[in-house]
């Protein structure tokens, strides 16, 4: 009789996002493929996180150091001065992680304008509509 055990969903995602993991890098390649030069903005923590694994106080981590944060694009890497729990989770609109997550947004917006009327502007001249 075999028996067959399927990782769980969690345990397969944590897996993925190892460093140096095969399944990730397959994925930024093939995000690389599809747009070759994105305008990224990607962040690290900078504080090792102290954390709960199965009830059991687990040793201070980084979870997402500046390697891991890096995805091999032109992109600007960010450290955003917090622990993995201020990352994910802001303790206010008044932390420092926030803002800088809000001003990278505001630049995005604002560029966003900048590239649209870049790229209406070839439509036109090209004749395409």
């Amino acid at each position: 009789m075999a028996i067959v055990t399927f990782k769980s969903p969690k345990t397969q995602l944590i897996e993925t996002l190892e460093n140096e993991s095969t399944e990730l890098y397959n994925l930024m390649d093939d995000f690389r493929k599809i747009n070759p030069k994105p305008r990224l903005r990607t962040f690290h923590e900078s504080k090792e996180t102290r954390g709960l694994e199965n009830s059991k106080i687990i040793p201070k981590v980084m979870v997402v150091d500046k390697t891991s944060a890096t995805m091999g694009f032109e992109e600007k890497v960010l450290d955003m001065g917090c622990d993995h729990h201020q990352l994910v989770k802001f303790d206010s609109i008044d932390s420092a992680a926030f803002e800088i997550l809000a001003s990278t947004i505001e630049d995005f917006v604002e560029g966003a304008e900048e590239q649209t009327t870049a790229r209406l502007t070839t439509c036109v001249i090209f004749g395409i509509t």
